[in-house]
């Protein structure tokens, strides 16, 4: 059912808000001809139980499983793959194919990972030669996905511009000219997260972007993540951008965020669960699916498009992103392609776990899902943060709250605290006023806060309620952050 109550719900409807309750299930629904790729990074550890409630998900959900990366913790070493991998998303193992991350690499040339995934001692396999980490395969008619290692520092070239990987990069997408391009890798490009973004992995987006792929999907940050197209420097570019989701939600310790990012459309740092996508012959479908017990409205689609520089066609391609709370970018790109296709496999295996861990755990998925908007030639931003606009914020709170949602007890639901489940004023994280990082949090580092939360999705700045954001409101808001900062 549809959860509207009292005054909540009524700021809700107005909001065109629809939140589905956990006890539901939805699924993005297939066509002939569509495929599916499902899975997240960061995912198996001995000493919890949140890797086999994402493992449940799969057993549930068909198509290829992908992995993100720092698939079993803390060092990826045969016995972590055989304890606490193995008997989870080991299951799914047959249909898998994984990424490398920086804690396999934590057990000498992440033999522990290439031993599980290829074989012991086999050169090449599921994940690659395992002196190089990349690779690359076919998926339906229509999609090319290409596999990269971002522990540039473990490979030889690493992640650099005419290094190995990239000039491979690059070779592989001039091979694939019709396909549509569904790229994975562990490390982030863009991140709001704790470790931020990585500038060593930019020539590998640079690469993607000029070849006109479409996804990019990491993990490493623990925490969901959903950024609008972008191009070679983050800007927001919806005729020719690359989306980044970052999916570390698999099954480790969660953490909060960091410093939010310019076109960042959605942010959850309190939910495990995989992201299923959907490749169709002109676009995709996005839908992030949550253990049991959890709930997150977040879906969409978008449509496919050309490369940059390239001739126009006819074809056009409408980017539309659902989330709870905040909007974001709709557009017409140019040209499409056609494809030749391939195939997935599907087996399970029954893992026996040691001593050192035996996970008992049996869910049920939880999915969350929401309507999707419509496109114009014109690309139309409401309130999604860039780096150069300052949008006109309306207040959104109510002074009638849900106990559930009001985790600050201020008396307000917020707008993000309906859309994450908890309040952004808690999060020390975010509260880093400091700036100009001289120990001192002073007015202009205040200032700063302001007027980088006033440019922020669904965010408290409105504060004389009047549909604009001013000078008084910011000062407001300034103070508010000086109270917390020194709370925290």
């Amino acid at each position: 059912m549809w959860w509207l109550g009292g005054a909540l719900g009524l700021a809700l409807l107005l909001a065109g808000v629809l939140l589905w309750t956990g006890g539901d299930e939805r699924r993005a629904s297939a066509a002939p001809g569509d495929v599916v790729i499902v899975g997240a990074g960061d995912i198996s550890r001995c000493d919890n139980n949140n890797d086999e409630a994402t493992a449940a998900l799969l057993d549930n959900i068909a198509g290829t499983v992908y992995t993100l990366g720092d698939n079993v913790y803390e060092s990826g070493t045969t016995a972590e793959f055989a304890n606490c991998y193995n008997p989870t998303w080991g299951r799914h193992k047959a249909r898998t194919r994984p990424a490398v991350g920086n804690h396999e690499y934590q057990t000498a040339n992440a033999t522990g990972y290439y031993n599980y995934f290829n074989g012991v001692g086999v050169q090449d396999g599921p994940a690659g030669d395992r002196s190089k980490g990349y690779y690359s395969y076919d998926i339906g008619d229509f999609w090319h996905v290409i596999v990269l290692n971002s522990e540039c520092g473990a490979i030889t070239g690493g992640c650099a511009a005419n290094g190995a990987q990239e000039l491979w990069l690059r070779g592989d997408l001039a091979a694939n000219p019709t396909k549509h391009v569904v790229a994975m890798m562990h490390h982030p490009r863009w991140s709001s997260g704790q470790h931020g973004s990585s500038t060593a992995v930019a020539p590998l987006w640079n690469a993607l972007y000029d070849y006109g792929a479409e996804i990019v999907l990491v993990g490493h940050e623990h925490n969901y993540e959903r950024f609008a197209p972008q191009n070679k420097t983050g800007v927001l570019d919806t005729a020719f951008g690359v989306r980044q989701f970052v999916v570390g939600t698999g099954g480790t310790t969660l953490r909060p965020i960091g410093t939010l990012k310019a076109n960042s459309e959605v942010f959850s740092s309190t939910r495990w669960g995989v992201l299923q996508l959907t490749l169709k012959q002109d676009g995709y479908d996005w839908l992030f699916v949550p253990i049991a017990g959890q709930t997150f409205a977040e879906s969409g689609s978008g449509s496919v498009h050309g490369v940059p520089g390239a001739p126009t066609a006819t074809a056009t391609a409408t980017a539309t992103a659902t989330r709870t709370n905040t909007p974001t970018a709709t557009a017409t790109p140019t040209a499409t392609r056609t494809n030749t296709p391939t195939a997935t496999a599907t087996r399970t295996n029954t893992p026996t776990p040691t001593s050192t861990a035996t996970p008992t755990r049996t869910n049920t998925p939880t999915i969350t899902s929401t309507s999707t908007p419509t496109a114009t030639a014109t690309p139309t931003i409401t309130m999604t943060p860039t780096a150069t606009a300052t949008p006109t914020i309306t207040n959104t709170a109510t002074a009638t709250p849900d106990p559930l949602l009001d985790s600050d007890g201020d008396g307000y639901t917020d707008a993000r605290e309906v859309q994450l489940g908890e309040d952004p004023f808690l999060y020390c994280d975010i509260m880093r006023a400091d700036v100009e990082g001289n120990t001192t949090v002073n007015s202009l580092d205040l200032l700063k806060v302001a007027l980088d939360f006033a440019g922020g999705p669904g965010l408290r700045t409105d504060q004389d309620a009047n549909g604009t954001v001013n000078s008084l409101d910011l000062l407001k808001v300034a103070l508010l952050f000086a109270r917390y900062v020194s709370e925290c």
